[in-house]
């Protein structure tokens, strides 16, 4: 059949938007809806709002006929059941929605007196593969989750369209597409190299029902490459998804909840627990956790098992150098790469700084050598790869054969791989000119990654060991060739990160200078400068520019806090939270916030310096007050 003409509206026909809910109940809820999809310049259509002459069944079918998306919202009632009726209205507007009409469902929680035949309801729609569900707790919250999976969902209708208008035949005839499962797991720019079996092994354990896997190792060995690579297999066993939370600079329950959080899109507006929160987002997905860099966070261990008793469809995939010693736990020791593998990655890495490089009869024995005296650890290969460029397989096999002996010496309750690596990345550093090792050593104060601009403070503000004889730029660069550094490409000015292996020992090299401390108190004070200068742009014009560039700073805002918290640096500390008052309310971090306050509020110190209050402090003020009332009216 051919396709008739394309639909011409005129401006005043809007998309509409149908709402079915309960009426008294949902009051509020309704009323957030309403302002959800006006502000997106759509029409909401509501039963409350139609003629009442007509029927009511009559009407929510004109209506639904008419709509182009229909939106539930459920909590507790499940609603009058009409003389010679079997269902409610609110059960046969779900009923009566066509088929091809997209649908969003939300489900208040908690709710402890939820009506039976609701509950039979709600069960019917989550198995319904047409329908997408997502659970709130405030009408405030409700909005913003109705605002944005609109505006994802136009998204989405669009790029149909287009496709449709290119192909019209074969979009007629095919049905549209199911929507995909939710995942955040990030894609490695190298492939995996020799991992096979690994990650048979690893997913056996979750077929077989396991929901706490631990992937031990040390660092280095390629745990995180390791879960990622087995989640992104688990489509069939866990359709909504797995979501990757990187722990890195977590360290207790509640940095590991506020991880969770950020990473599955649950805002802390401070009006919940937000733990609370994060258990109603997961309490009815077939979701896989994958929570990566948890030796950190080892007490955190029982608020993951607490989770997965309260979700049961979840399971969590753990990377630690240690087990979370808890109940359910099944851990997979993670392993150097088998002979072959671990040269095929030498050689692969090697490529990178020397596309010409090749395995020859002259010196595949040197390279076996390499890739023996390196434990056939991933990491410590990609190291050495990196040097290549300037040393011949021969030179690197003889410099490894000298040093490594000297630079065995971990603690002793470490694993002997893992003190293999602190060597060899001792090794790699101790080739670098010594302006540039110093700047490694400072750079391990920055927590998940860093701008030039604060690299260069940070830096300059500790020099004197050296590290001023260069500039950061160069030393970066050159940290940046050694695969010590990582840069990225994917953001408009240039950031910087490091390994969490490189970075423990950096921190280690600061410790043993003694300038620890020293580059700590640097690293905050950039912070509060930066603080400073975003506090007058977060009200102007140039908000969505600094949210956006602070948000890339959250882990270091967080790290230079909780220094000057445990410097009992209390003025520093409330001067770093109220200059970015603004930030901490638009992104939901309040809770936190608050938290970091108690600390000087409990402390019974005199920490006020009684001084008149500087201009950007009475700014401040004044501005808290507007924001408070901005924030009172929204709720």
């Amino acid at each position: 059949m051919t396709p008739g003409p394309p639909v011409i509206r005129t401006p005043d026909q809007r998309l509409r938007i149908f709402v079915s809910s309960t009426l008294k109940e949902l009051a509020a809820e309704r009323r957030a809806a309403r302002s959800a999809i006006e502000r997106l310049h759509l029409a909401p259509v509501m039963f409350e709002l139609g003629a009442r002459p007509h029927p009511p069944r009559d009407l929510y079918r004109a209506y639904l006929e008419q709509s182009d998306v229909f939106v539930g919202l459920y909590w507790e009632r499940y609603g009058w059941v009409a003389p010679d009726e079997e269902v409610s209205g609110l059960e046969d507007e779900y009923n009566l929605c066509p088929p091809d009409l997209p649908r969003l469902i939300y489900i208040k929680d908690p709710a402890p007196a939820r009506e039976e035949r609701l509950t039979e309801l709600l069960a019917r729609i989550r198995n319904d593969d047409h329908a997408s569900f997502k659970y709130f707790e405030s009408a405030g919250e409700l909005e913003a989750l109705l605002e944005a999976d609109l505006a994802v969902l136009l998204a989405e209708r669009f790029e149909l369209s287009r496709a449709a208008a290119a192909s019209p035949t074969i979009a007629a005839a095919a049905p549209a597409p199911a929507p995909a499962p939710a995942t955040s797991l990030p894609v490695p720019l190298t492939r995996l190299v020799g991992r096979e079996d690994d990650i048979a092994a690893v997913r056996r354990m979750l077929d077989e029902g396991a929901r706490l896997v631990t992937i031990l190792g040390p660092g280095g060995i390629g745990k995180s490459r390791l879960a990622i690579a087995t989640a992104a297999g688990m489509a069939e066993h866990f359709p909504d998804g797995s979501v990757f939370v990187d722990l890195a600079p977590v360290h207790d329950s509640a940095g590991l909840t506020v991880a969770l959080a950020r990473a599955l899109g649950v805002r802390d507006t401070g009006d919940a627990p937000l733990d609370d929160k994060v258990t109603t987002a997961l309490r009815d997905r077939r979701l896989l956790l994958v929570l990566d860099n948890f030796e950190q966070a080892l007490a955190a261990a029982p608020a993951v098992t607490a989770l997965l008793a309260a979700a049961p469809g979840v399971a969590a995939l753990v990377t630690s150098r240690s087990l979370l010693r808890v109940g359910g736990e099944r851990g997979y020791d993670l392993g150097p790469l088998p002979d072959g593998d671990a040269v095929a990655l030498f050689v692969e890495r090697a490529h990178a700084v020397r596309p010409d490089f090749e395995v020859t009869a002259s010196n595949a024995a040197d390279v076996e050598r390499i890739c023996a005296a390196l434990d056939r650890v991933p990491l410590a290969l990609e190291l050495a790869a990196a040097r290549i460029r300037v040393l011949p397989p021969a030179e690197l096999a003889r410099r490894l054969d000298r040093r490594l002996p000297l630079l065995v010496g971990g603690a002793r309750d470490l694993p002997e791989r893992q003190r293999t690596l602190r060597a060899t990345i001792d090794w790699s550093v101790q080739l670098l000119d010594p302006p540039v090792r110093v700047a490694l050593s400072r750079l391990g104060v920055f927590e998940g990654g860093f701008s030039l601009e604060a690299a260069e403070s940070v830096v300059a503000a500790t020099a004197g060991s050296g590290a001023d004889d260069a500039d950061t730029l160069s030393c970066l660069a050159n940290l940046v060739d050694n695969s010590l550094v990582r840069q990225h490409d994917d953001v408009d000015t240039p950031r910087f990160s490091l390994l969490a292996t490189v970075r423990e020992y950096a921190l280690e090299q600061l410790e043993q200078e003694g300038a620890l401390a020293r580059t700590r108190d640097a690293h905050a004070a950039y912070y509060l400068a930066l603080g400073d200068r975003a506090d007058p742009e977060l009200e102007g014009a140039g908000q969505h520019a600094w949210v956006m560039r602070l948000a890339e700073d959250t882990g270091n805002l967080r790290a230079a806090v909780r220094h000057l918290l445990d410097e009992r640096d209390w003025e520093r500390a409330a001067h770093l939270a109220w200059s970015l008052y603004v930030y901490w309310w638009v992104t939901g971090l309040l809770g936190e916030v608050r938290g970091w306050m108690e600390r000087p509020l409990a402390s019974g110190d005199p920490w006020t310096t009684g001084r008149a209050p500087s201009p950007s402090t009475s700014r401040r003020r004044s501005r808290s007050g507007r924001t408070t009332r901005a924030r009172s009216s929204r709720s």
